[in-house]
């Protein structure tokens, strides 16, 4: 899932987040991480520019959706 995701709103993480990734507003997302970093209330992003991400899911989970996650 994108950082922020929920949105400090249950629905949105219980809903959007692990099933309806279409409803997802990935610029409003990264808009907000950016003012999170610029603000001093996370590290700065660039922090990240080489490190490796791995994502996992499996076929059995129950609670967030396997399917074909654009993330």
């Amino acid at each position: 899932m994108p950082y922020y995701c929920a949105q400090n709103n249950v629905t949105i993480g219980i809903t959007d987040c692990m099933a309806k990734y279409e409803n997802i507003d990935i610029p409003a997302l990264t808009d907000a991480t950016m003012k999170f970093a610029s603000d001093g209330m996370i590290d700065p992003t660039h922090n990240m520019l080489y490190d490796r991400v791995y994502v996992f899911d499996g076929l059995n989970d129950t609670t967030v959706n396997p399917g074909q996650s654009p993330y």
